[in-house]
């Protein structure tokens, strides 16, 4: 199979040849690209070349921002549409599969990473039938839907975004063969937790990018005793391992968390879940929380 620079060799020069992003992230039959600002004027060539790769894709998207606002949405352009062919709406919406599930999504009105397949995979199988599993920024629904699929989980899925809840009801549908029981709820999980979900969950999910340990303090107020939390934060790739037992200090420190809540948080264990930017990668680490007698009796 030709690669895309082998493609594009004869139409880009070469001097441009080396901007060329060759990575791209496909969502069903949704190709998502990076077009350098000296490359836009080839952006159509680009598309052609990646459907000639790929003969599933319908859709070519461009990026045109950063990752912002509060539902994390990037901004997208399409710039190559085969759908028309087939007299079907040119969008980005889609249905993709991952780990047994199809997700439904359209990444333009949705926050979704491709890259946490294994991470909701590696979760899943560590989750226990019977278990209460609060997943909290949940998105369009796939951490709920990838446990719900391997085991018979009571999960709570919370998401603020609309659009996000909308698709998550839609997945529950499209998987008829969901061993877990799923609850979608918008709304925010300040307001959502304290209110109906204290002292409920044996296992807490909290994949937000880069911010999930500044809702540490709600977790705990979801959390039985000994329940895990999953949670994530950014950390350079050489000194990690050495930085775990600070970041875990501050997070305590800060606000008092642990006294506030009369609580003991211990790392059970963390892992690299991915590469961010140099030097810098994702780390995923579980919790334990262990409640004391007098927080027990309340």
């Amino acid at each position: 199979m030709s690669t895309l620079k082998q493609i594009l060799k004869d139409i880009i020069p070469e001097e441009l040849l080396s901007k060329l992003k060759t990575s791209y992230d496909i969502l069903g039959d949704v190709a998502i690209i990076e077009v350098p600002e000296e490359l836009e004027s080839y952006e159509i060539q680009i598309a052609k070349a990646i459907v000639t790769i790929h003969k599933s894709i319908n859709v070519v998207a461009k990026k045109t921002g950063a990752v912002s606002g509060d539902f994390r949405i990037r901004p997208l352009k399409i710039i190559l549409c085969l759908r028309n062919r087939q007299n079907k709406e040119c969008n980005t919406e889609t249905i993709m599969k991952e780990n047994g599930i199809k997700i439904k999504l359209d990444p333009a009105n949705v926050f979704y990473s491709i890259r946490l397949g294994t991470e909701r995979n590696r979760i899943a199988e560590m989750v226990k039938d019977g278990e209460n599993v609060l997943v909290m920024f949940a998105g369009v629904g796939p951490f709920a839907l990838v446990i719900a699929k391997q085991k018979k989980a009571n999960i709570v899925a919370v998401e603020w975004n609309p659009n996000a809840i909308k698709y998550m009801e839609e997945n529950i549908k499209l998987n008829k063969k969901l061993k877990g029981n799923i609850q979608p709820i918008l709304g925010d999980v300040r307001k959502v937790i304290p209110d109906k979900f204290k002292n409920w969950a044996n296992r807490i999910v909290m994949p937000l990018p880069k911010t999930a340990d500044d809702f540490l303090d709600v977790a705990i107020m979801a959390s039985k005793n000994n329940a895990l939390i999953h949670t994530y934060t950014f950390m350079d790739d050489r000194t990690w391992k050495n930085d775990l037992h600070k970041w875990l200090e501050d997070k305590c420190m800060k606000n008092k968390l642990c006294n506030k809540f009369n609580v003991t948080l211990n790392i059970v264990s963390a892992h690299v879940v991915r590469p961010y930017a140099p030097h810098i990668v994702q780390i995923g680490i579980i919790l334990k929380v262990i409640k004391n007698r007098k927080t027990l009796n309340n």
